[in-house]
């Protein structure tokens, strides 16, 4: 990373009072013993520090900052603390996609206070209409006249031959697995559902998804497993793959391994590779390469987003979190955002919103007011 670069998120650090002793040190030392360290960094402080600040934030890559974060995540077991944004707000100055630095370290807490998360109980609706509850952090076994559920902390399996279709379905702020009666293996994010047999018969393996789904096919070449969306179809024998069908009239097929077909309603089809990605719209497929850990990361609770518009993460994070968020005010238009949410710190991700788009946050009857 270049020195002017380094300095300018030193300066960010010390604008927001995240310094450490260490690094508090560090910058008193250079000052003192640095002309060039101490020239830029008066710069910032000075007149021209609107200008040279625009200058230095646009020069950051987005892109290497966010191979950054997923790295330390990697490396460390978690995600702790990080600084992403779209405008320096210490200077005013509007800045896409920039993310300043990220570090790791406890959190401080937000203004706001935090709303109570919603228990993420899923529910799988039989054929004949009854719904059973699965709680996800706890064990059950029930059994039906035709069938006997395990449900063990969030991945459910069971014993049937019973055809009939019954649908799971997983409410916003949670995920789940389960194991279908061939071997195959689906997770499920939120606000998702999965219409599935019991027991497969015939000469295909049919499933209905809405939402975002990732599956691990048992191969079988005699019959093979199909995906059914709102808008197309993936037909497979055995292989691994995400399905994203949340935006209305748009649909994203990721394969990670193996070999899928796609085909639209309307007649359309596409074979796709490892490592290949295809958006299905009203235009016809298109197709681009993925990054595999961005795409299931949700299935370990965490989602990265890209230079995305803050009006749009509030939509995503309303469903992530399982409550609601909404942004106010048009100046939330311009502004983007690159980093990531994770589930299991909301406070984090609240200061983050706080101190990188210049949020003011209140919270009212479970919503995130972004203002």
């Amino acid at each position: 990373m270049k020195e002017n670069e380094q300095i300018f998120q030193l300066y960010i650090q010390h604008l927001s009072g995240e310094l450490t002793p260490e690094e508090a040190t560090y910058i008193e030392t250079k000052l003192r013993e640095d002309e060039d360290f101490r020239r830029v960094w008066a710069s910032f402080s000075e007149g021209e520090r609107a200008r040279r600040t625009e200058t230095f934030a646009k020069e950051l890559s987005a892109d290497g900052a966010l191979a950054e974060l997923k790295s330390r995540k990697r490396g460390r077991g978690g995600v702790r603390r990080m600084w992403y944004a779209a405008a320096a707000v210490v200077t005013g100055i509007a800045v896409t996609g920039a993310i300043l630095l990220w570090q790791q370290r406890p959190a401080t807490q937000t203004t706001a206070q935090l709303p109570e998360l919603p228990a993420s109980a899923v529910n799988l609706v039989l054929a004949n209409g009854q719904t059973i509850t699965l709680n996800g952090d706890s064990a059950q076994t029930i059994s039906l006249q035709q069938a006997t559920l395990h449900n063990n902390n969030g991945t459910l399996a069971y014993q049937s031959t019973d055809t009939s279709s019954s649908t799971l379905r997983v409410p916003a702020g949670g995920t789940y697995k389960m194991m279908l009666a061939d071997g195959t293996t689906v997770w499920l994010n939120a606000s998702s559902s999965l219409r599935f047999p019991f027991s497969f018969n015939g000469p295909t393996r049919d499933v209905y998804v809405d939402g975002e789904a990732f599956f691990k096919v048992a191969q079988n070449a005699e019959r093979p497993f199909i995906v059914h969306t709102p808008q197309t179809e993936v037909r497979v024998l055995g292989t691994s793959f995400n399905i994203n069908t949340y935006q209305p009239g748009a649909e994203r097929t990721a394969l990670v391994e193996g070999s899928v077909q796609l085909q639209s309603r309307d007649g359309k089809q596409l074979t796709l590779k490892p490592g290949l990605q295809a958006d299905y719209s009203s235009n016809g497929f298109r197709t681009g390469a993925f990054d595999e850990e961005e795409v299931t990361a949700w299935m370990s609770g965490v989602y990265y987003f890209h230079k995305m518009p803050v009006a749009d993460i509030a939509v995503i994070a309303s469903r992530f979190y399982g409550i609601r968020f909404r942004a106010e005010g048009e100046r939330f238009a311009s502004v983007a955002i690159t980093g990531l949410m994770d589930r299991a710190r909301l406070d984090e991700f609240l200061n983050d919103l706080e101190t990188t788009a210049g949020a003011d946050i209140r919270v009212e009857n479970q919503t995130v007011f972004l203002k």
